[in-house]
């Protein structure tokens, strides 16, 4: 409910941001990482995202264009490869690399609050948690 009688001229000052458009993606990101991009941004309210995030989102968007890339090196990666010391040291390397920019990508998507762990109180998401109860069985 509304407070009654006329308003002031204070509250009819009052900018609202509810046709604010969601921020596009720099010129600067790849095709893939714009569309990281655009499936965040384009989830969530356009105010979520002030502009001094811009920077840490697109790094977010890298970290995980190159965890998709890593990733599926790692899959193409034969398994008789791992015989020879050589292919052992470079699939060493590419779970290395690997982790590295999952973690990256996990510390970009903290900083901007994008995990579920970052958005639920802790006495809040215990009762998110629990499993349903079926009084029916």
């Amino acid at each position: 409910m509304g407070s009654r009688g006329r308003k002031s001229a204070e509250a009819l000052t009052v900018v609202t941001l509810a046709n604010r458009i969601a921020p596009d993606a720099p010129y600067h990101l790849t095709d893939a990482q714009a569309a990281i991009w655009r499936g965040i941004v384009d989830t969530l309210p356009a105010e979520f995202f002030p502009s001094e995030s811009f920077d840490t989102l697109a790094a977010y968007c890298r970290h995980a264009c190159e965890v998709r890339r890593l990733s599926g090196e790692v899959e193409r990666f034969k398994t008789e490869w791992l015989r020879d010391g050589e292919g052992l040291r470079r699939y060493g390397v590419l779970i290395k690399l690997r982790e590295l920019e999952v973690r990256s990508m996990l510390a970009a998507a903290r900083s901007l609050r994008l995990t579920n762990q970052s958005r639920y109180r802790a006495d809040s998401a215990a009762t998110r948690s629990k499993p349903l109860t079926r009084p029916w069985l």
